[in-house]
C-alpha cells in the first residue's frame, strides 16, 4: 500500500457514512434555494404597509405595530422592512390588543383605550401601523381615531400629539 492510501480510504468512509445520515430533503431545498422562493412568497404580504411606510414615515419616526390574532411572525418583518424607522412596541408582543385570542396566544397586553394612547404619548410613538385588526380591536380602539370607520388592515394612522388621536395616511 502506498503512503497516504489509507488515509483516503478512511476519508471516503466517513464522507460515505455522513452522506447517508444528512437529511436529503434539506440539501436539496437548500440548493434549489426553495427556502428564498418561500420567503419571498412570505413577506410579499407586506409589500403594502412596507410602502406605505416608505412613503409617510421619514426614517426617524417610531412606529406602534398592531396585528391581532397575530403569532408574531408580521411584526418581525414590518420590523425589518420598516428601517431605519423604529417599529417598537412596548413589551415584547404587544401587537395583540386585548386577548389572548388563543390558549398560546403570549404577546397580548391587556390595556384599555385610554392606557394605550398614554402608552403612545408617553412613548413617543409617531405612528399606529395596523396589519391586521378584528372586531374586538374596533369596538375596543376605536375611539382613539378620528375617522374610526378608517379602521382597516394594511393601514397606517399619524399621531397627532396634540388631541392624542390617529388620523390615517394614504
Amino acid at each position: 500500500m502506498a503512503p497516504g492510501e489509507g488515509r483516503n480510504n478512511r476519508f471516503v468512509a466517513v464522507l460515505l457514512f455522513v452522506l447517508c445520515f444528512i437529511p436529503h430533503g434539506n440539501v436539496v431545498r437548500w440548493v434549489c434555494r426553495e427556502r428564498v422562493r418561500s420567503s419571498i412568497r412570505i413577506r410579499s404580504a407586506y409589500e403594502p404597509l412596507k410602502k406605505l411606510i416608505d412613503q409617510h414615515c421619514d426614517g426617524d419616526d417610531k412606529i406602534y405595530f398592531v396585528s391581532q390574532e397575530s403569532n408574531g411572525l408580521d411584526f418581525h418583518i414590518t420590523f425589518y422592512n420598516a428601517r431605519p424607522n423604529l417599529v417598537a412596541n412596548d413589551t415584547y408582543g404587544g401587537w395583540n390588543l386585548g386577548g389572548p385570542f388563543c390558549s398560546t396566544d403570549v404577546s397580548a397586553i391587556q390595556i384599555t383605550a385610554e392606557e394605550w394612547q398614554k402608552l403612545l404619548l408617553e412613548g413617543n410613538y409617531d405612528f399606529v401601523a395596523i396589519q391586521h385588526s378584528n372586531t374586538y380591536f374596533c369596538e375596543n380602539y376605536s375611539g382613539l381615531f378620528v375617522k374610526p370607520d378608517e379602521i382597516a388592515d394594511t393601514s397606517l394612522f399619524r399621531l397627532d400629539r396634540t388631541d392624542g388621536k390617529l388620523r390615517r395616511v394614504y
